[in-house]
């Protein structure tokens, strides 16, 4: 599961847990420039953050899902417990329990749709 190695878990100063699997077992890289997933869930987290100026900061990881999904999210992990590897991706071959997780997720949703978060489309 690691593509480019550890080095994703020394990204995250201090102690972390996951909003969705609720452990912290760190994180591998997905393909998108600083952003990490956690190695149970694969909830993607932007690990390496910046300033308006472009200066790297010191932040604790932003999970990169929209608040409103969370408790779907937190819902399937707890009954399935199945990684998702919901980060951004380019090559799939290179990410297969990604492509597994989502195949997973997206039949789960399918039985789901009530779960479905509302969103605003355009306004007309």
């Amino acid at each position: 599961m690691q593509k480019h190695g550890l080095m994703a878990n020394e990204a995250v100063k201090g102690q972390f847990v996951c909003v969705v699997c609720g452990k912290s077992e760190g994180f591998n890289w997905s393909d998108q420039h600083g952003e990490g997933m956690c190695n149970r869930c694969g909830t993607p987290y932007q690990l390496l953050q910046y300033d308006e100026s472009e200066n790297r900061v010191d932040a604790p990881p932003k999970c990169n899902i929209k608040e409103e999904w969370i408790p779907v999210l937190k819902q399937y992990w707890n009954e399935t417990h199945e990684y998702m590897g919901l980060g951004s991706i380019m090559v799939v071959r290179d990410y297969p329990e990604c492509v597994e997780g989502r195949r997973k997720f997206d039949e789960w949703m399918g039985n789901h749709p009530e779960l479905k978060p509302e969103v605003a489309g355009p306004q007309t």
